[in-house]
């Protein structure tokens, strides 16, 4: 990856993140949490793009 590519990444990274987090999928700390689906982050995550897109 260059380092133009970077800030890209980190902000798709974070979005992920708090997907997950919202979800419940993942723990503070990252951890995947057991008997959690995580495509219910998957589908947290679209839902926080589709709402994006809504804005611009």
């Amino acid at each position: 990856m260059s380092e133009s590519e970077i800030q890209g990444w980190v902000d798709r990274h974070w979005e992920v993140a708090a997907a997950m987090l919202e979800s419940g999928a993942m723990d503070e700390m990252g951890e995947w949490q057991p008997g959690k689906d995580w495509r219910r982050g998957l589908e947290a995550y679209r839902e926080r793009q589709a709402a994006k897109q809504k804005i611009r």
